[in-house]
């Protein structure tokens, strides 16, 4: 599904309680499952998708601060949480912005995530809570780091899988937002990490 029939292009008019920077291969793919998990009360920004295993370090710690002067306006707003949703190697940026940027989040959903892959401060666990969810490795745990190891058997690759969106949905909605479910009062808004336009779901 091309991404301008599943959305339209418009300006910011709203503020939704909740920020969520995530991974764009798990909201943006013809099956929507993450896409209508969060469909409500979400302001989103999506992380481009990139192989990371090709970029120098050079070209990775530019990319960071990109991110991070892209980001800088969402620590202004008052927000009720903010929290990270990423994919694989995605989830890396997490990292490189608590380290180089001081960024952090309330919780966060790193996805089939080798946490051998990067150079991890451990003291992050103070600022964000960690759930670490994995179908195809269980060797991706860290019981110092995350606040919950959890694997979820499927053979869907967790872009497709709606028990990933629906698990991610329900420790965020429950735990993190501490509410039994989305209020619904506005759709969420889409944003690419460095566009211009918003996509409304």
């Amino acid at each position: 599904m091309n991404i301008n029939e599943m959305t339209e292009f418009k300006s910011i008019t709203t503020i939704n309680s909740h920020f969520l920077l995530g991974s764009e291969k798990l909201f943006i793919n013809p099956m929507n499952n993450f896409s209508n998990q969060f469909k409500y009360d979400h302001s989103i920004i999506l992380i481009e998708s990139h192989d990371r295993n090709t970029m120098t370090e050079e070209e990775i710690r530019v990319k960071t601060k990109r991110y991070n002067r892209n980001l800088a306006i969402h620590w202004d707003i008052k927000y009720k949480s903010r929290v990270f949703v990423g994919l694989e190697q995605d989830c890396s940026y997490l990292f490189d912005l608590y380290t180089n940027h001081g960024i952090t989040f309330d919780a966060a959903v790193l996805i089939n995530f080798d946490l051998n892959s990067v150079n991890i401060k451990k003291d992050i666990k103070d600022h964000t809570k960690i759930y670490n969810f994995y179908n195809n490795n269980k060797n991706f745990t860290d019981s110092k780091l995350a606040h919950v190891n959890q694997s979820i058997p499927t053979r869907l690759s967790p872009s497709f899988s709606r028990r990933f969106a629906l698990e991610t949905a329900g420790v965020l909605t429950y735990d993190t937002y501490g509410l039994l479910q989305m209020t619904q009062d506005t759709p969420s808004e889409y944003k690419m990490i460095q566009d211009e336009f918003l996509l409304v779901s």
